[in-house]
């Protein structure tokens, strides 16, 4: 009997690792139709011999197909791949509709442009928990310099996208660094000089220096948790002082805040209490978060693009 009460907070939990995003496929052995899933539960599991594990869960409707299936592919998908990942999430019926693929030796459809993938016959499956373990013997393999597509804290992330954004905040001027804190469905936000602002750094001559003092500013405030994906990046000419802003979902916010700080419900903050760019974000956020998409932003107070991940 499991000791966890709150499954959404476990759910919660897990996410916080990072992980790939996968779509594990196979060919119906009965009626010879293609079906695959979305899958990050994946991982490597030996070298000698070649083995890996992937888990569906049980009351997936697939279920079937792989519990007689012969073998599997699992296609480890690329940044530019994320509506593949959400069709095969869905619950359409027939989600190799107009997709770019071939059948490996093993007759399991492989996806084109996906940044890896490995063709495996069955060595093992076995029912765990409300999963079932599938364990694959490798038989062939490719794998590219692609970037992959990521996933965590219930939002994909693009590797390529965040070094691009972090590439682009010009070393030539200061960087603060600033966190938009999550926190049961509430916001961090501190008043400073009459004006309310997300935690920030002071401006530093390096994006390492800023990281670390929002970090120390952060556990000042008594919040737990890992400075999470970058959200938004805003270049700053006039004043010679680039800002970097980041997604953090605390793990834990004391009851009693310091003074000037305060939890607000996203649906109770007024936006118009903050400097403009600012502002934006958070509206952005508030927006984002009702959608469960987010994306990243990239230009000056006036004028930028918001590249989703």
């Amino acid at each position: 009997m499991s000791k966890i009460c709150d499954q959404k907070a476990f759910r919660r939990a897990l996410g916080m690792f990072m992980t790939g995003v996968t779509v594990v496929t196979t060919t119906d052995p009965e009626i010879k139709i293609p079906a695959g899933f979305t899958a990050n539960s994946f991982t490597s599991l030996s070298l000698e011999p070649p083995l890996v594990l992937v888990c569906l869960g049980r009351d997936a409707n697939l279920y079937e197909v792989f519990e007689r299936a012969s073998g599997f592919a699992v296609n480890i998908l690329s940044a530019s791949q994320r509506e593949i990942s959400n069709n095969f999430a869905s619950p359409i019926e027939d989600r190799f509709a107009g997709l770019d693929q071939t059948l490996s030796a093993l007759q399991n459809p492989i996806i084109a442009g996906a940044t890896a993938w490995f063709d495996c016959q069955f060595e093992r499956r076995f029912v765990a928990g409300d999963h079932m373990v599938m364990i694959g013997a490798v038989q062939d393999f490719f794998g590219s310099d692609r970037p992959s597509l990521g996933y965590a804290r219930g939002s994909y992330f693009n590797e390529r996208l965040e070094k691009q954004a972090l590439d682009a905040v010009s070393s030539d001027n200061l960087i603060r660094a600033g966190a938009v804190v999550e926190y049961q469905g509430k916001l961090l936000l501190q008043n400073g000089a009459g004006r309310w602002t997300v935690p920030s750094s002071t401006p530093k001559n390096s994006a390492a220096e800023a990281m670390t003092d929002l970090k120390q500013r952060l556990d000042g405030l008594g919040v737990t948790g890992e400075i999470g994906w970058l959200y938004a990046v805003e270049q700053e000419s006039r004043h010679q002082c680039n800002s970097m802003y980041f997604h953090v979902l605390a793990a834990g916010v004391p009851e009693s805040l310091p003074a000037g700080a305060e939890l607000v419900p996203m649906q109770e903050i007024d936006f118009t209490c903050f400097n403009p760019f600012e502002s934006g974000i958070l509206e952005r956020y508030v927006r984002e978060h009702e959608r469960g998409r987010f994306g990243i932003y990239f230009g000056t107070e006036e004028v930028g693009n918001v590249a989703m991940r």
